[in-house]
């Protein structure tokens, strides 16, 4: 299975090598490749993420030859309910659309929502971005 980790500006990087980390024991377990982990961004180049550490992509999401059947959207400090992010959420729309699964990590999941994915769907996040979201 290709797995794309989407980065963007500002991303947590925990939440990227985290679930990495975890796809790839499943490798070491089963002593093969079941999970082939790409960085993919919503364009080309270096991501900083959210603690100023720069990250590579091996490519863009939208633009890629690799029909992906997992991408995960890690979240971020400056992701909020009521914030656009116009680019990740366009970028993400066009390609969650054609993705076996899709899955987020924490406030990720507003992401994936702004996009137009959650619909009629159950998603889930930490209760403090709900109570974040409720202040603003």
């Amino acid at each position: 299975m290709h797995v794309a980790m989407m980065l963007y500006v500002r991303f947590r990087l925990l939440e990227v090598t985290g679930p990495m980390d975890v796809f790839l024991e499943a490798n070491r377990l089963c002593g093969a490749t079941l999970y082939d982990l790409h960085l993919v961004g919503t364009s080309p180049g270096p991501f900083l993420c959210s603690n100023g550490v720069a990250v590579g992509t091996t490519e863009c999401l939208v633009d890629s030859h690799i029909s992906f059947d997992i991408v995960v959207v890690p979240g971020s400090p400056v992701i909020k309910p009521g914030l656009g992010h116009c680019e990740r959420v366009d970028r993400l729309s066009d390609a969650g659309r054609r993705v076996r699964r899709l899955a987020s990590v924490s406030n990720g999941a507003f992401l994936i929502a702004r996009a137009g994915l959650a619909d009629h769907r159950a998603v889930t996040t930490h209760w403090r971005a709900k109570s974040d979201a409720i202040q603003e």
